[in-house]
């Protein structure tokens, strides 16, 4: 592999404008637990909101989530710069729906901040793509199977949110309610 093509970025930089990190069928699906997420939010604590508190700039305060390894998809959707997740797909597909959970809370609670709204509508960019068509799954930046798909959809656009996709049938089917870690993740992060 040629040593330009390893670049570190940040979320904020692989969730900028209209990509998919399409989760592939050999990967396990969604599967990180309490203890998992416990350690991420001692991490986001410790490491990046007690910075905060202590002084420091927002620009000043980092955090080494882990590598995530993705390859550049051709023949994708012409609207989506598209991405194989190799690997990583843990933490990407965490802290991307850590980024709705936010947003949610956020619209949920904007009547108390004047710059509510702003920061609603910037994490919108990093959660949505901003692409029509006949596939609501275009809209997702985190493209998933096993059964991830309708609740990552919901998480992102409301729990009785269903997308007009031609994979609807098949989502219907692999996802089981209450028994989804995409959701139970949803309830985790609601709460702390």
């Amino acid at each position: 592999m040629p040593t330009d093509s390893v670049k570190n970025r940040t979320f904020r930089d692989a969730f900028h404008g209209t990509v998919r990190f399409e989760i592939p069928f050999f990967q396990r699906g969604y599967a990180w637990e309490k203890r998992q997420w416990d350690q991420l939010f001692l991490d986001i604590q410790e490491q990046l909101i007690d910075e905060l508190d202590s002084g420091s700039q927002i620009q000043e305060v980092e955090h080494f989530f882990g590598p995530i390894v993705v390859l550049e998809k051709s023949g994708g959707p012409i609207e989506l710069k598209t991405f194989l997740v190799i690997d990583g797909q843990q933490r990407l597909t965490t802290i991307y729906l850590l980024l709705a959970v936010i947003q949610s809370e956020l619209k949920f609670r904007k009547h108390l901040s004047s710059d509510a709204l702003q920061y609603i509508n910037t994490l919108n960019k990093y959660i949505v793509n901003d692409v029509t068509g006949s596939d609501d799954y275009l809209k997702l930046k985190v493209f998933s199977s096993k059964g991830d798909r309708l609740p990552s959809y919901r998480v992102i656009f409301g729990v009785d949110a269903n997308p007009i996709t031609p994979l609807l049938q098949t989502d219907l089917q692999l996802y089981v309610p209450g028994r989804n870690k995409v959701e139970e993740f949803q309830k985790y992060a609601a709460k702390n």
